[in-house]
């Protein structure tokens, strides 16, 4: 019989393929808390993985290198799926909340790394780069993110030295795992091309799908297309409420790691469905919310979208 020790049993080496029983040796009450090792610097990512667009937590070299092309961009220009900037803040206490929120969000999005100490709207290092706290402790931080997300989250952390502002900028790095997640109050965030959005409806029913591992993804391509869509769709909804430009294909590529005949599908059926229209032609073409008249008594004003 194997004790249980905090990790995830498997049934490696057993090579009849036994069933093996698992004991759960049960703490006093309240020993159950969030034991975070060392964290180490997050692995570089495969050829493979890059080509795939599957969302992925950033190295250190990476975030070093999008800091360098703040002279030329703003921090809001440079932000992805995967990346994200944010000002720390003067209260250090909403910050850690807001924190949490965004390590949710980034984990059900499918990982990435939000970089702190960043005003977004700025060009220019100097004037981008206002830095953290220096009494921010990065490793209070990891357990105050972990007691307060459900499945717990042990984010890793880069702290970078810079020229500018109070001197230093802090990398945090979300990988994916056991998702939806969310706070230990319910809330759950997701990630959206470049926007936090609720974790509700078909979004948090696919979103473990999404984030599969590998070898059961070809058991969730339903889950995985209708997480797909959920996801353009909020998108092009967020668009159009913010009056920011349409979604085009590039766009809808990179929301959803497909390639373009998949872009192509998904798209057609949302047209189809007339969620969303088609302004334009071929590679020119951007798509725009359209939501379909509804039948049952209820018009587009009572019905609360987005």
């Amino acid at each position: 019989m194997r004790e249980f020790d905090g990790t995830e049993p498997t049934l490696k080496d057993d090579p009849v393929g036994r069933i093996v029983r698992v004991t759960f040796s049960l703490a006093p009450a309240g020993a159950w808390g969030c034991r975070i090792p060392p964290a180490p610097s997050p692995p570089v990512p495969s050829r493979a993985h890059r080509r795939s667009e599957v969302p992925v937590p950033k190295t250190r070299a990476e975030v070093e290198e999008l800091l360098a092309r703040l002279d030329e961009r703003s921090a809001d220009e440079l932000e992805s799926q995967d990346v994200d900037f944010k000002e720390w803040g003067r209260d250090d206490r909403a910050a850690v909340i807001k924190a949490v929120d965004w390590a949710v969000c980034m984990a059900n999005g499918g990982g990435g790394t939000i970089v702190f100490g960043i005003a977004d709207d700025l060009v220019g290092r100097r004037n981008a780069i206002v830095g953290v706290p220096r009494s921010l402790d990065t490793d209070r931080l990891r357990r105050a993110v972990c007691d307060r997300t459900d499945p717990k989250l042990a984010p890793a952390f880069d702290e970078i030295e810079v020229p500018e502002g109070t001197g230093r900028v802090l990398a945090m790095h979300v990988h994916p795992g056991i998702a939806p997640y969310t706070d230990t109050s319910g809330k759950g965030l997701i990630r959206v091309g470049k926007d936090c959005l609720p974790l509700t409806g078909t979004m948090r029913f696919g979103v473990r799908d999404k984030l599969a591992r590998p070898q059961d993804r070809g058991r969730n391509r339903g889950s995985e297309w209708d997480l797909a869509k959920a996801r353009v769709l909020g998108v092009v909804r967020s668009r159009a409420a913010k009056g920011e430009a349409p979604l085009a294909n590039a766009d809808v590529r990179r929301i959803t790691g497909f390639d373009r005949h998949r872009v192509y599908r998904l798209v057609q059926q949302l047209v189809a469905e007339g969620a969303v229209r088609i302004d334009g032609h071929g590679r020119a073409a951007t798509y725009v919310c359209c939501e379909k008249p509804a039948t049952d008594g209820w018009s587009e004003k009572s019905t609360p979208y987005g």
